[in-house]
């Protein structure tokens, strides 16, 4: 009766288990456990990246990583079996003992909700629909998220080599005005952009040698647009939106203009609305999505309004893309998300930052796009998606 489902089983088995160790081990051996398991984490973590390096950054991404956490399990047993040879001396000390225990208790109870939240906040941001699902309508977790503070994003560097989908950093050339630096972007986030994040979403999965990660938002009640190098080669995308993951069919996907849209079966959100009049150079506008898989608005303005000659997601042919020039701030993951005007409306879709040069950001006119839906009507059928995007 009060919402627990099976996660909140797993979690009762785990505090039980935590209970009886904690008790039968004492908080000496599990300080000695946890601090050594934490030192050599953190010590290895800033040594390993000094002592050598690979060409290939995944690669060595994923060595350390794997180096790093054996090094810290070694570690930890280590602290763990001195810690169990101070607890048998403490074990003539009756009163010593008892304090030690409950102590050990505490802190064993406390270390499991701990990595009950860092797991479940991991668990839900993955690509998994009904797993996802599950840990972030846990009872227990929901407590938990609500007692404490938003759950830290750890290892960003490795999240950041193992998603192959980077957005596209393919313009080195700027328009000549192009003058506005960070330092003159807007400030605050009016209301009706902040209610849009309710519709904007976080698409992702595992694929092409990594998770992918990009945004997207819903245009209509059943649909998501993003970009088309977010989802190359990607089967079913799953798409967050909120604490809620859904399994969806791509049913448009088009690396020429960098478009793709997503059929998602009973979402029925409502859509945003696309701005009816283009944009003006200077105007304030609105980067909604997730860098780094976390939701952000990035104040910006517009630099220039002109279409863009070069290659599709592939590196193909020659594409015009009529686009936006913006000065925002925009990273890993920004790619498919809206770009927003001041009412709330869509006015571009975000899909590339300059090669050379920070704070600059493009994003397709709407023009497109709104064919794209408009001639996709009510037919539901799946496409395609290609090959990974390479960069």
């Amino acid at each position: 009766m009060f919402g627990f489902n099976w996660i909140d089983g797993l979690i009762i088995i785990a505090l039980a288990s935590a209970f009886y160790y904690g008790i039968k081990i004492g908080v000496v051996s599990l300080f000695f456990c946890f601090a050594s398991f934490f030192v050599a984490l953190f010590a290895f973590g800033w040594l390993l990246p000094h002592i050598y390096s690979i060409g290939d950054n995944s690669v060595l991404a994923v060595i350390n990583g794997n180096l790093v956490l054996a090094a810290a399990v070694l570690a930890a047993i280590w602290g763990y079996r001195l810690g169990r040879r101070m607890h048998a001396k403490l074990k003539h000390h009756l009163d010593w003992h008892r304090a030690e225990s409950l102590v050990g208790l505490t802190l064993s109870l406390s270390s499991a909700l701990l990595v009950v939240w860092l797991l479940a906040a991991g668990i839900g941001s993955l690509p998994f629909g009904w797993l996802s699902n599950s840990a972030n309508n846990s009872f227990i977790v929901k407590k938990l998220n609500l007692l404490l503070p938003a759950a830290p994003t750890v290892f960003e560097e490795f999240a950041r080599y193992v998603n192959p989908n980077y957005p596209l950093q393919v313009f080195d050339k700027l328009a000549p005005n192009s003058s506005i630096g960070i330092a003159q972007l807007p400030s605050g986030v009016p209301q009706a952009v902040r209610n849009d994040s309710s519709r904007v979403v976080r698409v992702t999965s595992f694929g092409c040698g990594g998770i992918v990660d990009g945004s997207g938002f819903v245009v209509s009640k059943d649909l998501v647009a993003t970009n088309a190098h977010v989802i190359a080669g990607i089967r079913h995308p799953v798409v967050k939106l909120g604490s809620q993951g859904y399994v969806s069919t791509p049913v448009l996907f088009d690396p020429n203009q960098d478009i793709a849209l997503l059929y998602i079966r009973g979402l029925k959100v409502e859509p945003l609305i696309f701005s009816a009049s283009p944009l003006s150079i200077n105007q304030t506008v609105y980067a909604a999505g997730f860098p780094k898989s976390i939701y952000r608005i990035s104040p910006g303005r517009v630099l220039n309004n002109y279409p863009v000659v070069g290659s599709n997601i592939y590196g193909l042919g020659s594409i015009t893309w009529p686009s936006y020039e913006l000065s925002v701030n925009i990273t890993n993951g920004s790619s498919g998300g809206p770009l927003l005007k001041a009412d709330g409306h869509v006015a571009g879709i975000i899909f590339a930052q300059s090669k050379n040069k920070p704070f600059i950001g493009y994003a397709l006119t709407t023009s497109n796009l709104m064919g794209d839906i408009q001639k996709l009507g009510s037919s539901i059928n799946s496409a395609g998606t290609g090959s990974c995007y390479k960069g």
